[in-house]
């Protein structure tokens, strides 16, 4: 899902579907060569890779792994046209490693990152495979690519978004849309490729509805995020299910004022306590997101409101834990562009978030939050979708959009 229409819509429905400090690293290319790096600011902030679209990929939407020292991602588009599978290391040398085909033997646009799981990249991609809905796809570090399984089937799901969640042995996902009564299913699937669907959404009043996010373990339960449904249509839900199937909504957001609306990134499980974030609802404005805390029984709280001054908007991913407080981004809000075509508009005319490049910030279990960096466009980035990824006490993301060329995104690295 682009940013500029991520936000604009109020949840994703069928319709609405994607088709430091220290020395200067060097940043590099797809071909091994090497560019002039940017130095990082005070902040630590240092863009290690601009995507340059065409062969190179460009728009990454999620976020990435670290596997032995090298980290692996996903590009959303670019490539043959339907997005990549890279590899980058810590200095900001890039490959490419599968270049996504579109066909019915192949996926199309890639909007999750990747699981490490038996010695093989997994991953999903929205569309593309045999039946039009999506795949589940293996690579090796090599590049070696192979579909284990295609969405669309009648009572299956369709458009996966989410990242794999390998729990005792198997794989676990949601799609945005599909299953018995089109609002997305969650499944499980072996590593061979053999899927079950566990849970197909039904909606409000009694059910999510749409899931983007990928799901975690916390006891015997799977947690997970509706960006709809609960008690209102366009509300979204945070979710627990069984290992077989047993589905039950803890909390409804949309409903109480002040709350958050439509959950968008996967949740965490940080000192007893689930922490999660949503794109809208809050306190500031017109609702321009939340970070909430909430029991696993689904008591919350708002503990941040988006959308004050400069402040962030839309956080779309999810938190990340390091020395003792939790990081996230923003796909709105910050400051405005070096230039206006270097950010995307948030589709809200007049608030905070409206043609603004996003943020990093902080926060701690109380609420205090801190904006680490406010993205500019050229060349730092622009509009990050995907949370961080913390590898050896380094933080590493993804912007969709902005870095040297403007339109197609970067890799950055960040000291907390």
């Amino acid at each position: 899902m682009r940013v500029a229409t991520l936000i604009a819509c109020c949840v994703l429905v069928a319709g609405c579907s994607r088709i430091g400090g220290g020395a200067a690293l060097p940043s590099g290319s797809s071909d091994g060569t090497q560019a002039a790096a940017h130095s990082p600011d005070a902040s630590g902030y240092i863009t290690l890779y601009s995507f340059k679209g065409q062969d190179a990929g460009g728009e990454p939407q999620d976020g990435l792994i670290n596997v032995k020292g090298t980290l692996y991602g996903t590009t959303s588009s670019y490539g043959s046209g339907y997005g990549t599978v890279f590899a980058i290391s810590p200095f900001g040398k890039l490959r490419i490693l599968h270049e996504f085909t579109g066909t019915s033997s192949d996926g199309a646009y890639p909007a999750a990152g990747l699981t490490w799981y038996n010695n093989l990249l997994y991953g999903t991609t929205s569309a593309g495979g045999a039946h039009g809905g999506g795949t589940i796809f293996t690579a090796t570090t090599g590049g070696a690519e192979r579909i284990i399984h295609s969405f669309g089937a009648a009572g299956d799901g369709s458009e996966p978004e989410s990242r794999l969640a390998q729990v005792a042995g198997l794989l676990y996902g949601t799609t945005l849309n599909g299953g018995s009564h089109g609002r997305g299913i969650v499944y499980e699937i072996t590593a061979s490729g053999q899927e079950h669907v566990l849970h197909s959404f039904a909606g409000a009043p009694n059910d999510g509805g749409h899931p983007s996010a990928g799901l975690i373990r916390v006891g015997d339960w799977l947690y997970g995020t509706t960006r709809a449904g609960g008690k209102v249509k366009n509300g979204g839900s945070v979710f627990k299910m069984s290992p077989t199937g047993e589905t039950k909504i803890v909390h409804a957001f949309g409903f109480a004022r002040g709350d958050g609306e439509n959950p968008a990134g996967t949740l965490i499980y940080y000192n007893g306590l689930l922490y999660g974030t949503t794109l809208h609802g809050g306190t500031i404005g017109r609702g321009l997101g939340t970070v909430f805390e909430m029991t696993t029984a689904g008591s919350e709280i708002v503990i941040h409101s988006f959308g004050a001054g400069t402040d962030g908007a839309f956080p779309a991913a999810n938190l990340i834990q390091a020395k003792g407080e939790l990081y996230g981004t923003t796909t709105g809000g910050g400051d405005s562009p070096h230039h206006s075509n270097q950010c995307i508009s948030s589709g809200v005319v007049r608030d905070a978030g409206y043609y603004r490049c996003g943020t990093i910030f902080r926060i701690d279990r109380f609420g205090a939050e801190h904006i680490v960096y406010r993205f500019a466009g050229d060349p730092d980035g622009a509009n990050p979708e995907s949370g961080l990824t913390d590898a050896g006490g380094v933080l590493y993301g993804t912007t969709f959009w902005g870095g040297q060329y403007d339109y197609y995104g970067t890799v950055f690295r960040l000291l907390p």
